[in-house]
């Protein structure tokens, strides 16, 4: 549904880099958009939307079925397997990674000060303390917070989020 265009199309650059950077181009596992990269930082693995797939010249645009055209990327020479999973652009990849979890939960619910505090429980139990400088320890995890100067304790206890999900079964199936 899209001609493959130099800057227009992923296809053009796919091709570019394949003729003029082919070290480049043989050592790069998965070819994707921003959101492809966003996908595996955020959860650990590789994805893309059909919006954004519709702008590669690969995609079965028109059919709009998740499906790689395969028959447009072997005239290309482009293999399929190094091509990122289309999935709808309201699903996900997989589940956000737990230690990116807390950190962006932080964020989000504003614990930018030192002492603010945070709990989280589910399939762990997460406490975490926002602090103004990086205090390493045996007995919890430390992260930078995404707020420049900030850090974070992250103490785990994996066993409770077990504990109310076993009880959440039990007594409150209705």
């Amino acid at each position: 549904a899209n001609m493959p265009v130099a800057g227009g199309c992923s296809l053009a650059s796919l091709l570019w880099l394949k003729e003029e950077l082919p070290e480049l181009y043989n050592k790069t596992a998965v070819f994707g958009h921003a959101n492809t990269v966003m996908a595996k930082w955020l959860t650990g693995a590789f994805a893309i939307d059909p919006s954004s797939a519709s702008l590669s010249a690969l995609y079965n645009t028109a059919k709009n079925d998740m499906c790689w055209n395969g028959e447009i990327a072997a005239a290309f020479g482009i293999s399929l397997e190094r091509l990122p999973p289309v999935i709808p652009s309201q699903g996900s990849p997989g589940r956000l990674r737990p230690e990116l979890a807390a950190v962006l939960a932080a964020y989000a619910l504003g614990i930018d000060s030192p002492g603010e505090t945070m709990n989280v429980n589910w399939t762990c139990e997460i406490t975490l303390v926002c602090l103004p400088k990086c205090h390493p320890s045996r007995n919890y995890n430390i992260r930078c917070h995404v707020l420049p100067g900030r850090w974070l304790t992250l103490y785990v206890m994996n066993a409770l989020g077990v504990a109310y999900e076993w009880f959440r079964k039990l007594f409150c199936s209705e």
